[in-house]
Formats: structure tokens, C-alpha cells, sequence
């Protein structure tokens, strides 16, 4: 039987309860649809939700994508399943009308944001049966709220080595891949003492960054001080490589590469931060197909 969801309706603007026990006693009163049009903005922390209540599985998604990059009604079943979202301001344009339920968060890769908004549509639909996000930013807090919640799934451990860039290059390494040198570095100090051993330029990132966010060459001893600029987070020093960049895009079976294609970036991520265009062309060269395969 095809499930008729009710009208999709928002609550009053409130904040998530930190207690999945505690259930929100006001009624969703305001359409949706209606504040759509005006263009009213939510407070995040407000709740959208339909009131009917079911047995059908629970699935949490942690949405902050727009447009057409994820449009997860494509590929769950929102008639067999209870799918509810967590997202953000800019995120609500792409939320399909057949949501079960919503919370509004000012930052999905604000754990504690976001633990709180499951806490509410926990409240809501019951504990989520699974947790999914696809925006890279994201796969650490979807991660995180499954070990939190005892969900199947992948956990902060396994996704370390596509998350955690130091853990990827020791991985990478123990494969017997070549890669730059490279090192954990905490402070200046460390940074230092890496260059001392392999030599200026050398390149220091986030080792959970995304699109070339807080990556620093520097060149010598005096550009030290621009990691003083930086917000605290965990970083990674490597030695510079002046070589063309690739990246591999393909399928793994879990036992063999499958479908695949190499491409060569034209310009690279650091020059994207400062305004450079940033793009890719498929490369056909077979000798460097034979290497890269």
C-alpha cells in the first residue's frame, strides 16, 4: 500500500532537546509550503515533522547539500521508509515533501548540534535504524552518531582512512605505494624540524580538510609564523611535490577494481582557495592508464 504522508507542517521555533526522552509537547501548527513562500526564516533548532506515527524503519539523514547533488527521495523509498533530515538553512531547498521529519542546525559537522537534533526526532519517530550522510564534511559527525547510537554502519575507526589524511598516507604506505614523506604536525616546532630532515618548500593541511581549505606552503623558516593564523584542528606536513596531480575515481567490489578512469587535474586544490578555476580532463595516455591501473 502506497503511504499518503500528512500535510507537511513546521513547529513553532524552539530549540532540540538535549534528552531523547523528552517528546515536545506543542502541536506543528505553520504549513510549510506557506513559509516557503513568504521566505520566513527558521531558527534552527525548529522542528518539521508528520504526525502520523508508524512501525516502517527510521532512517536519519544528515542533508546539507542544495540543488540536485543529493537528492536522497532518488534513492530511498520515502513510502516504506520514515526518512528524516538534519539540516541546514541553505539544505531545505532540496528537501523532498515526503520527509517524515526536520530539524534545522546551523552547522551539520557540529556533533553536538546534530546529536541534539536526533535527539528530537528520536523523540519523534523512535531511535533511526540507520544514519546516512554523503557530503564529505558530514561523514565524520554521521560516523560519530552511530557509535553514539549503537547503529550499523560505518564507524569513526573505519572511516579514518578515507577521512584522517595522516592516516592515509600511512596506509597508503604500509600498501607499499610511494608517497611524498610525511609527518604528524602539531605545532611549528614540528613543522621545523620536518623540513630540517627533508628540506623547504613543504606543504601543511587539515588532516580532515575539504576543497583545499587551510593548505599552506611554506617555504622557509619565515613563513612559519602563517600557521599562528590558523584555527586549532589537527594537521598534516608533507614534503613538496612539484609533479603533476591525478585523482582516480573507479569502483571497488571489496575484492576488485572495477570500472575506473584516471583524470589530471588542471591547476590544483591550493590554487582553487585563491580563486584560480579549478577542473579535470580524462587522460587516454595507455602507458599512463598501464601505471595508474
Amino acid at each position: 500500500m502506497t503511504h499518503n504522508p500528512m500535510p507537511y507542517r513546521t513547529a513553532p521555533q524552539r530549540t532540540a532537546p538535549s534528552d531523547p526522552a523528552t517528546v515536545p509537547t506543542e502541536d506543528p501548527v505553520e504549513d510549510t509550503a506557506r513559509t516557503r513562500r513568504t521566505g520566513q526564516r527558521r531558527t534552527p533548532g525548529a522542528t518539521t515533522h508528520h504526525a502520523a506515527v508508524d512501525t516502517r524503519p527510521h532512517i536519519l539523514v544528515v542533508h546539507r547539500w542544495r540543488d540536485e547533488h543529493a537528492l536522497y527521495e532518488n534513492y530511498i523509498d520515502h513510502t516504506t521508509h520514515r526518512v528524516t533530515y538534519v539540516t541546514t538553512e541553505l539544505g531545505w531547498s532540496s528537501l523532498p515533501p515526503a520527509a517524515a521529519g526536520v530539524v534545522e542546525v546551523t552547522a551539520t559537522d557540529d556533533f553536538d548540534q546534530v546529536s541534539a537534533a536526533a535527539a528530537t526526532l528520536t523523540a519523534l519517530f523512535g531511535a533511526p535504524d540507520r544514519v546516512v550522510a554523503l557530503n564529505e564534511g558530514d561523514l565524520d559527525t554521521a560516523a560519530a552518531l552511530r557509535a553514539r547510537l549503537g547503529l550499523p554502519g560505518q564507524s569513526p575507526q573505519d572511516l579514518a582512512r578515507f577521512r584522517d589524511k595522516l592516516v592515509m598516507c600511512e596506509t597508503v604506505g604500509a600498501a607499499g605505494v610511494r608517497t611524498p614523506a610525511f609527518a604528524d604536525a602539531p605545532d611549528a616546532a614540528a613543522v621545523r624540524a620536518f623540513a630540517d630532515t627533508h628540506g623547504w618548500p613543504v606543504i601543511v593541511k587539515p588532516r580532515r580538510g575539504t576543497a583545499g581549505r587551510g593548505v599552506l606552503r611554506i617555504d622557509s623558516p619565515a613563513g612559519l609564523s602563517a600557521l599562528d593564523e590558523l584555527p586549532g584542528e589537527e594537521r598534516l606536513v608533507q614534503e613538496f611535490c612539484a609533479d603533476r596531480i591525478y585523482h582516480i575515481d573507479g569502483l571497488w567490489s571489496g575484492s576488485h577494481l572495477g570500472p575506473w578512469r584516471a583524470s589530471r587535474y588542471v591547476n590544483s586544490c591550493a590554487d582553487f582557495t585563491t580563486g584560480a578555476v579549478l577542473g579535470s580532463a580524462e587522460e587516454d595516455d595507455p602507458q599512463l592508464a598501464g601505471r595508474t591501473g
